[in-house]
């Protein structure tokens, strides 16, 4: 069953990429914008996600 669950979690984060990278980019522009440390890419999407809205203005 862990096999599976693998599986599972590889296909879910190649179909997520282009969304990670995506908000990846756009969290290394706002922190160019700020004056802040270019953050690291994430691996799946609620990461790439919360790491975005840590850069997004309030």
């Amino acid at each position: 069953m862990r096999n599976l669950e693998q599986r599972i979690a590889a296909l879910e984060t190649s179909h997520s990429r282009p969304l990670i990278d995506a908000f990846h980019e756009l969290a290394c522009r706002l922190a160019k914008e700020q004056h802040r440390i270019e953050p690291e890419k994430q691996n799946n999407l609620v990461n790439a996600l919360e790491q975005l809205a840590d850069y997004l203005p309030n």
